[in-house]
């Protein structure tokens, strides 16, 4: 079994569905009392989310690369970031380190391709909606097209991200929003919605529409990383 390191604190809620489904899903592979080998580095999250907020990419990622460089040199065999947003600064994690970077857009992208799935409405953080590392990923390497709302509903559904489903709340405002969201994306076509934030399962649920296919990135990451570990090569 291959040892996974856990770039986490990103929140600190988030990580900690990361290591419970890492092993719930190790369990269920390999039964028993099993669990992952894991070795976590948990980040301070306010002054990241504050850089996160103003698109500080080039700040924001030599601190990601020195958590990732401790888990690499602790003896981890490949790295995961809890963290959607933060995948815009993989490829530089990735060139840092000599170990693999498990990208949650791939895992996205297998689970789709294997589906037969070609178009995806992409809901997260303004950032993970509006820049381009999920969009140009999934097309160039699945050839998945992403659908997002209008500019209005990102700039909308970022805020409540911030500033109500951080902090475990969801008022009729939100689930509102969340509608609307839905019925927009179905105009265009889009049948599947990838939840590209931890918190938005919050507010998306199966329930809300029996016309749209939900898919939580996180927990598909989660199961990448799992197969990933478990694998012999």
């Amino acid at each position: 079994m291959k040892c996974i390191g856990l770039i986490g604190g990103l929140s600190w809620h988030s990580t900690a569905l990361y290591y419970q489904h890492i092993n719930e899903m190790t369990a269920i592979e390999l039964g028993g009392v099993h669990c992952a080998r894991m070795h976590l580095a948990s980040l301070n999250f306010s002054p990241i989310a504050e850089l996160m907020k103003s698109q500080s990419w080039q700040e924001l990622a030599p601190l990601i690369i020195e958590a990732a460089k401790q888990v690499e040199l602790a003896g981890a065999d490949g790295i995961i970031i809890a963290n959607n947003t933060l995948h815009q600064i993989l490829p530089d994690v990735e060139k840092a380190l000599s170990i693999p970077c498990i990208s949650i857009v791939d895992a996205l992208g297998i689970e789709l391709s294997t589906l037969g799935i070609s178009q995806i409405g992409l809901l997260g953080t303004a950032s993970t909606m509006n820049l381009s590392f999920y969009k140009q990923r999934l097309l160039q390497r699945y050839g998945i097209k992403v659908e997002i709302p209008s500019a209005e509903k990102c700039e909308q559904l970022n805020d409540v991200i911030f500033s109500e489903l951080c902090f475990g709340k969801v008022t009729n405002n939100a689930k509102t929003l969340a509608l609307s969201i839905l019925d927009e994306l179905s105009s265009k076509g889009v049948g599947s919605i990838a939840l590209a934030c931890t918190e938005l399962p919050l507010l998306y649920n199966h329930d809300m529409s029996q016309n749209v296919t939900f898919f939580d990135t996180n927990q598909l990451h989660c199961q990448h990383a799992v197969t990933w570990a478990l694998s012999k090569n």
